[in-house]
């Protein structure tokens, strides 16, 4: 299976103050590589929809984190999907100076951009967390974000096996391949319990032995069980 790949997307425009900018984009990389350092940074700040193309181009991430360092419109977000369809982490910057002046980055109104755009592409995964790279909550709810990301990453590579049918009256708990696939990445493989069986008896003594010694380091009372009932077992 190919590794886990996690993707930082920070995108602004130049009209702000770049300086501000700058130095949230250095402490936010330090905290994701600090999370997980399979994480892929662009060598500078994207600040155009071009950019964000050009970076994104050839990429296949597992987690996109979808920071707006300054605002930017709905068309960065809008490219983001148009070239990935996992999950999504956008992440918004707590302001760092209120003085009455002119907003030095006004990312919150880009976040609102971005998840209305987000929220139009329907059932797309996505987490949000708000925050400046410094603090321990930010910190937390974007390690939490890689963990599930992780997990969803690993279910791609299971193969679920279902024993059997589900009796009459019990449809509403029967596995559908479609519905696995489409949720979890998962691949549903059925079998019936006599082809299951028969499977199983074709087992010799030997090829069995490892996991009669591990039921009987496990269960109890193992030894005054008939020895046909322990080989049938393991």
């Amino acid at each position: 299976m190919a590794p886990f790949n996690p993707v930082y997307v920070p995108v602004g425009v130049p009209t702000f103050h770049m300086e501000s900018a700058k130095a949230a984009f250095e402490a936010s990389k330090n905290l994701l590589h600090s999370l997980d350092n399979a994480f892929q940074f662009p060598e500078d700040m994207l600040l155009s929809v071009d950019a964000v193309r050009a970076y994104l181009t050839g990429k296949s991430p597992d987690l996109v984190v979808f920071q707006n360092l300054t605002f930017a419109n709905a068309a960065y977000m809008s490219e983001v999907l148009r070239l990935y369809d996992g999950p999504v982490l956008l992440w918004t910057l707590r302001e760092p100076v209120i003085d009455g002046g002119r907003l030095r980055l006004n990312s919150l109104t880009g976040a609102y951009s971005a998840a209305n755009t987000l929220r139009a592409f329907g059932d797309r995964p996505f987490a949000y967390v708000f925050g400046a790279p410094e603090e321990e909550r930010t910190k937390e709810e974007i390690g939490a974000s890689l963990s599930a990301a992780r997990i969803r990453r690993a279910l791609r590579s299971l193969r679920i096996a279902a024993v059997g049918h589900t009796p009459q009256g019990f449809g509403f708990g029967r596995a559908l391949d479609v519905e696995m696939m489409q949720t979890f990445g998962a691949e549903l493989v059925a079998i019936e319990a006599r082809e299951l069986i028969a499977r199983a008896k074709a087992y010799t003594d030997e090829e069995c032995e490892a996991y009669d010694r591990q039921t009987d380091c496990a269960v109890c009372g193992l030894s005054a069980t008939p020895e046909k009932n322990r080989a049938d077992h393991a």
